[in-house]
């Protein structure tokens, strides 16, 4: 169930159907971590995307918090579980620290990296930002939202050749 959880999170259309497998793998195991952060990341995506209204998102990112809450309290140590967290921080600053921590416990996760970037490039710090993004889009060069995110550092770098290329 976990597995078809994965598939159907990497469909945007289809992220109720994630919702519905991430809950089923934590109702057969309560104790499987991966299972509440994909239930986070699924619940993060639908609330960006409902039209549903504030209330609407609201519930959803308040269900996302009590599974990160989860995947925390089970896996202290997950940098899945801290990437989701920073997401939740209102202070850049905090934001900033638990990314790193993240990157701390996993160098190389991708989606930390992605995270981190995309929150300094928010905040000028364009070169900070594209070796964030950078070595993202390395780790995972297949993935057309870290290069969506690169490409303008480029642009506001003046460097427009790259900028499209990532395009």
């Amino acid at each position: 169930v976990y597995l078809d959880g994965m598939v159907h999170l990497g469909q945007p259309d289809q992220l109720h159907d994630a919702v519905e497998d991430f809950q089923a793998a934590i109702d057969q195991d309560p104790g499987f971590t991966m299972a509440y952060v994909g239930l986070a990341q699924s619940l993060y995506e639908l609330a960006e995307t409902t039209d549903n209204g504030d209330q609407a998102r609201q519930a959803l990112e308040e269900h996302a918090r009590q599974a990160v809450y989860m995947a925390r309290r089970l896996d202290p140590l997950s940098a899945d579980a801290m990437s989701l967290f920073a997401l939740q921080l209102d202070n850049p600053q905090l934001k900033f620290q638990a990314w790193e921590r993240a990157l701390e416990l996993d160098p190389d996760h991708a989606i930390s990296l992605y995270r981190y970037g995309v929150q300094k490039k928010i905040g000028g710090n364009l070169e900070e930002a594209e070796g964030l993004l950078r070595r993202a889009v390395r780790l995972r060069p297949d993935n057309a939202r870290f290069r969506t995110e690169l490409a303008p550092v480029y642009g506001l770098q003046g460097r427009h050749d790259e900028a499209k290329a990532e395009l």
